[in-house]
């Protein structure tokens, strides 16, 4: 299969929310809604309509049920949907990435399902992975000024688009580019994946630990520079800011915006 004929895609939408309690108690954090519809779904549009992708397989675990109940076949949103569960739950990313990749069984692009994008450049991916035909793992970056969101997430250092180095929610940031939750997954990273079964799973090491341990042994680790804004929902706080963010993004009432 060519890169740039990927054709399935998978949303991570398992975890607990707990930084988002009281809000998760009822409803998992990819249901919670930015501008009037659930983070879940604008990531199913974004899919569709920016990366031609309508086959969808969603991880689920908490509360899942409410999630198959909302989108169910995806028929309606013009996409398939397949609901995959993530029973190692303790191993949190990587139990979820395992479990589309053992489903799955072939490259596609990994979007956690607790991310807004807005105004974003998605549509660019796929020109990307056809300029970098030998890449193992694709990870989104977006240049920020804020260092502090760059802490809470993970940091990459660069030479040129490739990635030599990865830290997660580093203590020292060493540059402008905020690690976000958009990922391609190639054949060679898919199989290193394999090793981590259900038995050894939980003593496997953070996702974003095994995507740096493949940068520092020269894999090809790229780095797809994002524009647009951003949020990571991790507490009522990020919710806040997501649909502010929107809001400010809608034309004055009563003005009339002209066509340039």
């Amino acid at each position: 299969m060519q890169n740039n004929q990927i054709s399935r895609g998978a949303i991570t939408a398992a975890g607990l929310g707990t930084r988002a309690y009281p809000g998760t108690a009822c409803a998992p954090k990819p249901m919670f809604e930015v501008d009037g519809k659930p983070i879940l779904q604008a990531i199913i549009e974004l899919f569709r309509d920016k990366l031609k992708i309508k086959d969808i397989y969603i991880v689920i675990n908490y509360l899942g049920g409410s999630i198959k109940k909302y989108f169910g076949t995806g028929a309606a949103y013009g996409v398939r949907i397949t609901y995959l569960i993530n029973d190692s739950m303790e191993r949190g990313l990587l139990g979820s990435v395992c479990v589309a990749a053992q489903h799955i069984g072939e490259p596609f692009v990994c979007i956690l399902g607790d991310e807004v994008y807005l105004d974003s450049n998605h549509e660019k991916l796929r020109s990307f992975m056809s300029k970098k035909k030998d890449f193992d793992v694709i990870c989104a970056v977006l240049p920020t000024k804020d260092r502090g969101l760059i802490k809470k997430n993970y940091s990459v250092t660069t030479r040129g688009d490739r990635i030599i180095a990865v830290k997660e929610k580093p203590k020292r940031v060493v540059n402008n580019l905020l690690g976000c939750g958009t990922y391609v997954f190639n054949t060679n990273f898919l199989n290193y994946l394999e090793k981590f079964t259900d038995k050894n799973l939980a003593d496997a090491p953070a996702l974003m630990n095994i995507i740096g341990k493949f940068a520092k042994n020269k894999k090809m680790v790229y780095a797809f520079r994002l524009k647009g804004d951003y949020v990571n929902v991790n507490t009522a706080q990020d919710l806040g800011r997501a649909n502010l963010l929107t809001q400010h993004r809608r034309p004055a009432r009563g003005n009339v915006r002209i066509k340039q």
